[in-house]
């Protein structure tokens, strides 16, 4: 910031002096004292920020000057490694739920009518795909989402994380259960019981995090209580499912299928606010 702070300087002086130059009133005393006047005008505009702006900067760099260089870095390692471990797991899982969809052996390979005949008797397991990959996919935003606005990793978070990576591994038995018998109110009752314990597990990592002050300062904190307040009934809220899926089967999916549009929209809670210059308003000094 100094630095940034010195080049404006003497970027205001070199205008102030090429101005001069220019107008051939170098030695005049009025014409300079105008544009020192506006020199220090760009200048204070340029340090005039809010407070509250500084603040947040200083605490974002003061937390990471105040660890020890060996430990950051640790803190660093043990973060970047914690996500490329979680990456490769949802990139495994998600590869795993196509498997399931063989198409069955045709008895004339060259009927038309037999070909479709024997897609549309693996709707079931279409539509088994189409929702477990939108609930694994919406997992991963969630995981990356939520470890972009997290400083650095603790031994409770890395606990609760796998804890998470093993229910989600689960998910592609769950998508052969929900495709084989889609009409089964057992295999949704399968299906709602690991989206609701793997939805679940967001909420002890999120209060986690904000406890132990993981959270980047520059996050929002309202917007970030409200989050967590948000995922915690909407986790509540996939109970219901469960109690309506021996009477109804496909209603019950179809509230699972909101459940994870509803997830989505949640995301944008844990959005940052970076502290950037392009933000400040400009102050008029006269």
């Amino acid at each position: 910031m100094l630095a940034n702070f010195d080049r404006a300087t003497r970027r205001c002086h070199a205008n102030s002096h090429a101005t001069r130059k220019n107008e051939g009133l170098t030695g005049v005393d009025g014409v300079g004292r105008e544009t020192d006047s506006e020199a220090l005008r760009t200048i204070l505009n340029f340090v005039a920020r809010p407070a509250n702006d500084c603040c947040a900067a200083g605490r974002a760099s003061g937390m990471i000057r105040a660890m020890p260089t060996s430990e950051r870095a640790r803190s660093v390692d043990t973060t970047e490694r914690l996500l490329a471990f979680s990456d490769g797991v949802f990139a495994i899982v998600i590869t795993l739920l196509v498997i399931e969809l063989t198409l069955p052996h045709l008895q004339n390979p060259k009927s038309t009518s037999d070909l479709f005949d024997a897609l549309w008797s693996l709707r079931g397991r279409f539509a088994s795909y189409v929702i477990c990959f939108l609930f694994v996919g919406n997992l991963w935003m969630s995981h990356a989402n939520f470890f972009r606005v997290v400083t650095r990793t603790e031994p409770g978070l890395l606990v609760l994380n796998i804890l998470l990576l093993m229910l989600v591994c689960l998910q592609p038995l769950v998508t052969t259960i929900l495709g084989e018998y889609p009409e089964n109110p057992g295999s949704v009752l399968v299906f709602g019981t690991l989206f609701t314990a793997t939805s679940a597990v967001f909420v002890p990592m999120s209060w986690y995090c904000h406890h132990r002050r993981l959270f980047r300062p520059d996050v929002d904190p309202v917007r970030s209580r409200r989050g967590m307040r948000i995922v915690t009934v909407m986790g509540i809220a996939s109970l219901v499912p469960l109690a309506i899926a021996r009477a109804s089967p496909s209603l019950a999916m179809t509230c699972y299928v909101a459940l994870i549009l509803g997830y989505v929209a949640v995301q944008s809670q844990f959005r940052v606010q970076p502290t950037t210059i392009s933000n400040i308003e400009p102050v008029n000094v006269r």
